[in-house]
């Protein structure tokens, strides 16, 4: 049997990762949030005009209205879903193959996830020791 991960980040989190993830020419960023779901940009060039994007379901809002029909909304209210399964591929980086433009879908996604499963990994073993 095979057990699967998912991770439940707040947006402040899901930003501070992003930034710890953005290293030389590899850039993470948080471009939208919508009252359902947070895009994350990726780019692994030495400029920003090829990345890939990400959508992922916020899950939860724990914000609460501090005035009566007022919304309050904080980076640390907004809980996000990020696991494999739960991700849209909203934008595709362009790849020049045979003299055409292609995409790649798997690669972009292996490129975006694999470091990115790896932090969030890690800093929930973190978690686990305190």
């Amino acid at each position: 049997m095979e057990v699967d991960q998912a991770y439940i980040v707040s947006l402040d989190a899901l930003i501070e990762v992003c930034k710890e993830l953005s290293v030389g020419n590899f850039a993470y960023k948080i471009v939208r949030v919508e009252d359902s779901d947070v895009t994350i940009s990726f780019n692994d060039g030495v400029d920003d005009l090829n990345p890939s994007h990400f959508t992922f379901p916020i899950v939860r809002n724990l914000g609460l209205p501090v005035v009566p029909n007022t919304s309050f909304i904080t980076g640390e209210s907004l809980m996000i879903c990020l696991h494999v399964y739960t991700h849209r591929q909203t934008r595709h980086k362009m790849y020049m193959s045979e003299g055409e433009i292609k995409f790649d879908g798997i690669t972009d996604w292996l490129k975006f996830w694999v470091p990115m499963d790896a932090l969030l990994l890690k800093k929930s073993k973190l978690l686990e020791m305190i």
